[in-house]
């Protein structure tokens, strides 16, 4: 019973390590219209759901289309991305931005290494972006390409509004969940083994 009871603590103390935990996370918000215009920002997420809003627009020539960058907390992962693109204010092209997308870096850094994702967003609305992987650093993130049919010279006025959340959580730790699965085994065999004995 001591073997079964020492075993037993262990896996719940292992199985609380391994469990995320976010009540000292912070998870990062930023709203143009409160904190100012995104231009090539650099950001600093934390574990949980970091959320951006802003504006996309084009007109006569000039587009503002947010691009930003981000640090995320090491031993990370994103799990996915949700967006929301909407019409906006004096919007009169009735249409969306392309495709919305991010690029995830990873020390140490090499040409061509990381990844690059990409979702399409030209029928508006909120799409999933699923991503599961490791990331230390997102670059190059936002709606990366015009509507369709949108030029220069275009007499539309194109305008959308978007919310971006980073959906962020530590990377698992299986070498505790594996032990966390035998101490309960172990525990199991002691106790089946006590009763055994004192049945004999």
């Amino acid at each position: 019973m001591r073997n079964s009871g020492f075993l037993l603590a262990c896996a719940v103390f292992f199985g609380l390590l391994s469990t995320p935990q976010f009540a000292s996370a912070a998870p990062f918000i930023y709203d143009e219209n409160i904190s100012g215009d995104i231009d090539q920002n650099f950001f600093d997420f934390d574990f949980g759901l970091n959320t951006v809003r802003g504006t996309v627009s084009f007109e006569n020539g000039v587009s503002d289309f947010d691009f930003f960058s981000a640090a995320l907390p090491e031993d990370a992962v994103l799990k996915s991305v949700s967006i929301s693109l909407m019409t906006g204010a004096g919007d009169t092209s009735n249409d969306f931005a392309g495709v919305f997308g991010l690029s995830i870096r990873n020390p140490p850094f090499t040409i061509g290494g990381g990844s690059d994702l990409g979702i399409r967003t030209d029928e508006g609305g909120d799409f999933i972006l699923p991503v599961d992987l490791v990331a230390r650093f997102l670059f190059f993130v936002g709606f990366n390409s015009l509507p369709a049919g949108v030029t220069g010279i275009d007499p539309f006025i194109f305008v959308n509004d978007y919310e971006v959340a980073f959906e962020v959580v530590p990377v698992p730790l299986p070498g505790a969940f594996g032990f966390f699965a035998f101490a309960l085994a172990a525990g199991g065999f002691f106790s089946r083994l006590k009763a055994m004995k004192a049945n004999a």
